[in-house]
């Protein structure tokens, strides 16, 4: 009797765990309990109502026998109507749910067509929100129907027995009053045990239900005939919502759904591996070891929903989170909280709702009105917000970005309900573009250096990071050339990235090449053009084409870009602009824009200014916004002029060129003086250098370079064309002759460095024993000069930009040069020779003569 007994248990426990493994579905008629809705499948659809009328929606749900009933009656207008409506998906979680399916009717010509056969239906695993990492263990029944044509009537039906035992005896329903097209009839009913207490919020202009008790239930339910289409408006908060709903809900109130949330979320818990693993890394209590437990979860456990059943609301056990080593929200959540409690720091769940943000509230309490989980940590007094499903994340705990989700319902004792987050985001991004001008004609040099800090490092190190660095550069020469066309990548490794993770920074760097950006005004003209624009500020900016909305406008919040594009010309040349400023300040954004000339190095400098100061334009400003907006616009294309006017015949400025010819007259008299002047050489005895070797060959290149360099400087500046000395009239107001002074300085001092450089030259080849104190003089003179020109340059003209490059080279030249000359041996084996004499030994004395005559 026994072995029998056992047999039967072992073929009961094999075909429960067969039908778990293999689900399965019914046809049967509809349920005995649902109101009778009837629909005339002869009634004429509306004109014009698109590829579907849908004639009848009928929900109906049973709280006392967990069966909920779904029925559609759609018309099928046109080709398309068929082909996304010939195939029925009826879908179903079946740890916990039946599948019956009841009708799958056509009417066509006053005829009823049957199209329910269990083998035209095909059950499969659910698989559609697979990219995005969840799997929610449902499956499908899929009918493929057959012989659908225009003008057929179309009804299917079917009902789901079961709900997720996770609720036990709570219940909820989401009850939409309108969709995006017209309902002729729209019929919804819930019945209820007699004495079950409930909550009804209408939502966003939803309808009072009806509601009545008989033969010991309650029924609530919406009789709604002829419903309206609604179309929103593209570029709306999440939070926006224009569809009129109700809730049910057999939560009292938040302190009820928080109570329920911590019977899912135990911190009592043991895990003897988590503790193993925190001991074996030594994880403390303090900054680092807070921030490595954060980074753990975030990084190293990734992101995987297995939320099927009772998983759909409740986390796996941190232990098996910690061993696999994926989860979803809920699971990292419960796994970062457990972790931080066993290092002694507080730590709770805490459930937002992504799309609602600071609105959650709206809702009729339930669980249902949050979709997400995150962790509230108190450490050293401060509070801080961390989203476990966020990677790439650096800094330390002032680097912490809150997500920006509003509010929140903590899992902890507390008494407070609501919690806001603070928004502490910090988006900066500052942007600085570079073009390097030869002439109309030569290719330009365009480099884009962008910073990104807070928040928006993390995304910038996620996006980019994570592609390859070919398929990045694509994606970034596509987006330029949309603005800037005929160009290029500069070279191989022209895409940079500096990741600072310590200031959680993000650094971009770019290099292109562009064939031309000149252009011609008219097919006669010979002016030259060409717009620069803040290409790389607009994808921070928001407007839409849909003008006339009855939605706010969605603005990215917060942002913070400052953009700076710099022309960089030739010095020679004269390039029209105008100086302007202009501010746009709102409630919803400040901008700010300058065009400034830095005269000195001449080159124009447009800086744009954006920062977001909310979230979104509400319906009543929209009109004060698009104005605005627009006259931003008009300052993000500005022109610049390179023609006729611009660009003058060379003309000879004569002053100029007299002083020149007095300064290297000058300069004749004082080398010819200094050429005469004769040192004795410190290296008497011993062997000589024969040639310029060793480190005194890098001395001998960069006095080859230097008077090279400084002509094509001066042809480059125009400190002998007509046209530059004209301008500085108008270019600097009352003081034009004191920055027309400052240029003659200018002038003198690299003629000087001319002439200076080839007398050192040739005492160089000469082995001239003076050789090394001059070059001493002349590190420490050309030192003295360009600290002389940048302090110049600022006082008498303004100028904000020195030259730190050319003056670290500089003081960095001299402080290895000048000891160098002083203490080199091979310097004072090589310049031993003195003018007229030739000899490289010194001369006999009256003994050394003597001894040589008497031997």
């Amino acid at each position: 009797m026994k072995l029998i007994q056992l047999f039967l248990v072992l073929i009961f426990t094999s075909q429960s765990i067969l039908s778990l493994a293999t689900p399965t579905f019914k046809i049967k008629s509809s349920p005995a309990w649902k109101t009778k809705i009837k629909f005339d499948p002869q009634a004429q659809a509306h004109k014009n109502e698109g590829s579907v009328s849908y004639l009848l929606l009928d929900w109906q749900d049973n709280e006392i026998t967990k069966e909920y009933n779904y029925r559609y009656c759609m018309s099928l207008n046109d080709e398309d109507a068929v082909q996304s409506n010939s195939q029925l998906y009826f879908t179903f979680d079946p740890s916990y749910e039946e599948l019956y399916i009841n009708t799958i009717k056509i009417y066509r010509n006053g005829k009823v067509i049957n199209k329910l056969s269990r083998d035209k239906i095909e059950l499969m695993r659910n698989e559609k929100n697979v990219e995005r990492y969840i799997y929610d263990g449902s499956y499908s029944a899929v009918c493929i129907l057959e012989d659908v044509q225009v003008g057929d009537i179309l009804e299917y039906e079917y009902t789901l027995k079961g709900a997720n035992p996770i609720f036990k005896n709570h219940f909820y329903n989401y009850h939409s009053q309108a969709f995006s097209s017209r309902i002729q009839h729209m019929y919804y009913q819930m019945l209820l045990p007699e004495h079950k207490k409930f909550q009804v919020k209408k939502l966003f202009g939803g309808v009072e239900p009806m509601q009545s008790t008989k033969n010991g239930m309650q029924s609530i339910s919406w009789n709604l005939k002829n419903v309206a289409p609604i179309f929103t408006d593209e570029d709306s908060p999440s939070w926006y919502d224009a569809y009129p709903a109700s809730e049910i809900s057999s939560f009292q109130d938040w302190n009820e759904v928080r109570s329920f949330m911590q019977d899912l979320y135990p911190m009592d818990v043991v895990c003897p591996k988590i503790t193993h693993f925190i001991s074996k890394k030594k994880f403390s209590a303090d900054e680092e070891g807070v921030i490595q437990i954060i980074r753990f979860v975030q990084d190293e456990i990734r992101y995987l929903a297995m939320s099927n059943g009772v998983n759909s609301h409740k986390p796996h056990h941190p232990e098996k989170v910690f061993e696999q080593r994926f989860g979803d929200c809920k699971d990292k959540s419960y796994l970062l909280s457990y972790m931080l409690k066993e290092i002694g720091v507080e730590a709770w769940p805490a459930i937002v709702n992504t799309k609602a943000r600071r609105y959650v509230d709206r809702y009729v309490p339930s669980p249902f009105a949050f979709n997400h989980v995150i962790v509230k940590i108190n450490w050293k007094g401060k509070s801080y917000w961390v989203d476990p499903t966020y990677n790439n994340q650096k800094g330390g705990m002032d680097q912490l970005q809150n997500p920006l989700y509003g509010k929140a319902l903590v899992i902890d004792k507390d008494k407070t309900i609501w919690e806001k987050i603070p928004e502490n985001q910090i988006s900066k991004v500052v942007i600085n573009e570079n073009f390097w001008f030869t002439d109309s004609i030569s290719k330009i040099r365009y480099e884009v250096v962008s910073k990104f800090s807070g928040q928006i490092a993390n995304t910038r190190r996620g996006w980019n990071l994570g592609n390859s660095m070919a398929e990045n550069k694509d994606v970034y020469l596509d987006y330029c050339t949309r603005y800037y066309e005929n160009m290029n990548w500069k070279h191989d490794s022209a895409l940079i990235f500096r990741d600072n993770q310590k200031e959680n920074t993000f650094t971009i760097i770019e290099k292109y090449e562009i064939e031309s950006l000149w252009e011609h005004r008219g097919a006669d003209s010979l002016e030259l053009y060409s717009s620069y624009f803040p290409y790389n500020m607009y994808e921070f900016m928001n407007s839409t084409n849909d003008k006339v909305r009855n939605a706010p406008l969605h603005i990215t919040h917060p942002i913070d870009v400052e953009l700076k594009i710099n022309l960089h010309f030739p010095k020679h040349k004269q390039v029209a602009f105008v100086e302007e400023k202009d501010s746009v300040v709102n409630d919803m954004f400040k901008f700010h824009f300058d065009v400034s000339n830095n005269r000195l190095s001449n080159f124009v400098t447009l800086t744009y200014k954006y920062k977001s100061l909310q979230d979104h334009v509400p319906v009543e400003k929209l009109k004060a916004y698009y104005k605005d907006y627009n006259r931003v616009s008009d300052k993000c294309e500005y022109p610049v002029q390179w023609g006729m006017d611009a660009d003058p015949k060379f003309k000879i400025f004569g002053p100029a060129v007299f002083m020149a010819v007095l300064l290297i007259i000058a300069l004749f008299f004082l080398i010819r003086k200094l050429y005469n002047w004769d040192t004795i050489p410190e290296h008497q005895f011993g062997p000589v250098q024969e040639t310029i070797g060793g480190w005194l060959a890098l001395v001998a290149l960069g006095l080859y370079v230097t008077p090279i360099s400084i002509v094509y400087l001066i042809y480059d500046s125009g400190y002998f064309s007509q046209a530059v000395w004209d301008g500085f009239i108008t270019q600097y107001g009352n003081q034009p002759f004191l920055a027309g002074g400052f240029y003659f300085f200018e002038l003198l001092y690299n003629l000087a460095t001319i002439f200076f450089a080839i007398f050192l030259i040739v005492l160089m080849h000469q082995k001239r024993t003076t050789f090394p104190k001059l070059y001493i003089y002349f590190r420490v003179i050309v030192l003295v000069g360009l600290f002389a020109d940048n302090i110049l340059g600022a006082e008498i003209i303004g100028s904000d930009a020195i030259d730190k490059k050319e003056l670290t080279r500089s003081i960095v030249g001299a402080a290895i040069w000048i000891p160098y000359m002083m203490k080199s041996q091979r310097v004072k084996e090589t310049f031993v020779k003195r003018l007229g004499k030739n000899k490289t030994q010194p001369e006999k004395t009256e003994e050394l003569q003597a001894s040589e005559e008497l031997v």
